[in-house]
């Protein structure tokens, strides 16, 4: 199993970064890949054991995913497991740390994959670890510069 971390410094409060990193509906303004989603069975906020309709794109290759919120812990630490296909995809972890000048945000992506699912997953996203690299920096770089000029 693979494990990919990146952190960034944000000079907001820790209830100011948890709120953009829970709103998974309106995550598609900072990430490359996931361009929104939709909260099920009623909910319509993350809490713990909520699950979520993930849409995701590529270049023209779209695809969805279920996830399920597994921690909701307030301004602490956010984190969801994707499954596609009944099938383990990816856990993503956002930490977050309180500091003197705002909050230090850690995402993390655990790949959950199983060789059958990284093999048609593939066909979609040829080099998952390099985008994922590519992904954690531009998400949290994006959610820096909207959250710093908006606080």
């Amino acid at each position: 199993m693979k494990t990919i971390s990146e952190s960034i410094e944000i000079n907001a409060a820790p209830s100011a970064v948890f709120a953009v990193v829970t709103d998974l509906p309106n995550m598609g303004q900072y990430s490359p890949e996931n361009t929104g989603g939709k909260w099920l069975g009623g909910a319509t906020t993350a809490a713990q054991g909520v699950k979520f309709r993930g849409t995701n794109a590529q270049g023209k290759k779209r695809w969805t995913t279920l996830a399920e919120v597994t921690t909701f812990t307030p301004d602490t630490k956010f984190e969801f497991r994707i499954t596609g296909y009944g099938l383990g995809v990816a856990t993503w972890t956002y930490l977050l740390e309180a500091t003197t000048t705002g909050t230090k945000v850690t995402e993390t992506w655990e790949d959950n994959r199983s060789s059958v699912m990284s093999f048609f997953s593939g066909l979609v996203v040829k080099d998952r670890e390099g985008f994922t690299r590519t992904s954690l920096h531009q998400t949290l770089t994006l959610m820096k510069e909207h959250l710093e000029a908006h606080s």
